[in-house]
């Protein structure tokens, strides 16, 4: 019996020790947290969890693909703050925002909150007058037909201007093993998923379907979901055939997907190269390692496909010396962001680096067809020079 009480005295004591270290306790547990899950502990999105599961995806799968993309809270952002050139981003990247997070440090810039609509962003860039938009991170192959005012753009844009080429998106068609897809060729009658319309995935996959002779809706169906974490689920629950993306490797929805199910990863190689270059002339060969979602030697593999590169531009008004400085920090700070860029999602088993991201002799060069600002123009012109001479 008196042990009992002791025991009962003991309980007593550790709870209100427990109660009154309580906050002490939660920081020392957030300190230990590993980087990887502390990255993501801002990443988990209820109110999209509610909503995918209102769609009757269910809880318990839906779950398992709950991981929303990073973003900068606008409240740390001053966004009413004048003169400050605004960025926006293809919200589709995986990684840009940790980019343009890291460059708020050196520059000043700032980001948008939340901006979705690729193309609109686009047009808001290019105005002369009372844009909303300064900057923009977007793919190449986008910013192309926006400048020259093909697919989806009414006009040419030709206030849009290049600054810096930053990392690879490559092509990426994504089944599984009963599907009966193994190649671009056999998608007739299937049923493709992709981002919404705004997003350069669908603008590409589709393009990539006419390539190979497909007409959408009419050689295959297709669902455009704004969620990504709704779109694995409906993949999971083999509701659609396959899901098209542009991304890097490091999507985090296709690591969830790996850990889940089998997978068959599609590129583009057995696409006639001159054909490939028609529909997307800034395009370049490339390899899906699939050693990024799987350890297992036997289903390690690189498959041949393209991609396009993710590219800063801005509107040729702006200041011709901010360019010049933001140009020369992304050359002086290259080395520093390709390792911001490996850290992400980094998982030391499967060595997923990412090795052409921020290269320097592969920043500067642009499609014949496009234009550099003044600002980056001015940049590259002198450490052209500057290497010419070393040379000699």
């Amino acid at each position: 019996m008196f042990q009992y009480i002791q025991f009962i005295i003991f309980l007593v004591i550790l709870g209100t020790f427990i109660y009154q270290q309580k906050h002490n306790i939660i920081d020392k547990f957030s300190d230990i947290l590993p980087k990887s899950i502390s990255n993501f502990k801002s990443n988990f999105n209820l109110k999209n969890n509610i909503e995918s599961f209102k769609n009757g995806v269910g809880l318990g799968v839906s779950n398992l693909f709950s991981l929303e993309k990073p973003k900068i809270l606008t409240s740390q952002i001053n966004i009413s703050t004048e003169g400050i050139p605004r960025i926006a981003l293809d919200y589709e990247s995986d990684f840009n925002n940790e980019i343009v997070k890291y460059l708020q440090n050196f520059i000043s810039l700032v980001q948008l909150p939340d901006p979705n609509d690729i193309i609109s962003n686009l047009y808001e860039v290019n105005k002369l007058k009372n844009r909303k938009v300064d900057l923009m991170l977007v793919q190449e192959e986008t910013f192309l037909d926006a400048y020259t005012g093909k697919g989806q753009f009414k006009k040419p844009l030709t206030n849009l201007r290049f600054i810096a080429g930053l990392n690879y998106e490559t092509f990426v068609l994504l089944t599984y093993p009963e599907s009966g897809i193994n190649s671009w060729k056999d998608i007739k009658g299937k049923i493709i998923g992709f981002p919404n319309k705004k997003t350069g995935s669908f603008l590409n996959g589709t393009k990539i379907a006419h390539a190979y002779g497909f007409e959408p809706e009419k050689d295959f169906r297709y669902i455009n979901v704004d969620s990504m974490n709704r779109l694995a689920n409906l993949f999971f629950e083999r509701q659609i055939d396959a899901i098209y993306l542009t991304t890097s490797n490091k999507n985090p929805y296709l690591k969830n997907l790996a850990k889940k199910m089998s997978l068959k990863f599609i590129g583009t190689n057995d696409l006639d190269e001159n054909i490939m270059k028609t529909y997307f002339p800034c395009s370049t060969e490339k390899y899906i390692n699939t050693n990024n979602f799987y350890t297992n030697i036997n289903t390690a593999s690189f498959i041949k496909t393209y991609a396009t590169r993710t590219v800063l531009i801005a509107n040729k008004e702006i200041d011709e010396d901010y360019i010049y400085n933001l140009t020369k920090t992304l050359y002086q700070k290259c080395e520093e962001l390709k390792l911001l860029v490996n850290n992400y999602l980094y998982n030391k088993d499967k060595l997923n680096l990412v090795r052409d991201a921020f290269l320097p002799s592969q920043m500067s060069y642009i499609n014949d067809k496009l234009s550099y600002h003044s600002g980056s123009q001015k940049y590259y012109d002198e450490i052209y020079k500057e290497n010419y001479q070393n040379i000699i």
